[in-house]
């Protein structure tokens, strides 16, 4: 279980990183108008990458300044693992995300593929 703890933490501290360039990258492609052209799957997938997206942000407000605030002053909650379980949480919503963009990228070769 600690294994599996830390390896969420790990996937929340890139995905400081990864979820606005997710995010950004699914704003850019919606403002360039290529989702009109797509299938069915490949908007249901954009639907639920959008949706993932905002969780894992609502997720971010609420964990990320608990974290933050532990990392640098040392102001935490009952303990240390406090912060590292909310960072396991937030890494959790990142790996959905993750996994949504994988499944989406599938979606539109196959997409591109049966055209």
């Amino acid at each position: 279980m600690p294994v599996a703890l830390y390896a969420l933490a790990i996937a929340g501290m890139a995905g400081v990183c990864l979820v606005p360039m997710r995010f950004w990258s699914l704003i850019r492609r919606i403002r360039a108008g290529s989702v009109q052209r797509e299938s069915l799957l490949v908007r249901l997938t954009d639907l639920l990458l959008g949706a993932s997206v905002a969780l894992s942000v609502c997720v971010a407000w609420d964990n990320m300044p608990v974290v933050f605030r532990c990392l640098g002053q040392s102001e935490c909650t009952a303990n240390r693992a406090g912060a590292l379980l909310r960072l396991a949480v937030f890494g959790f919503t990142v790996v959905v995300v993750e996994v949504l963009w994988l499944v989406r990228r599938i979606a539109i070769s196959k997409s591109h593929a049966a055209t």
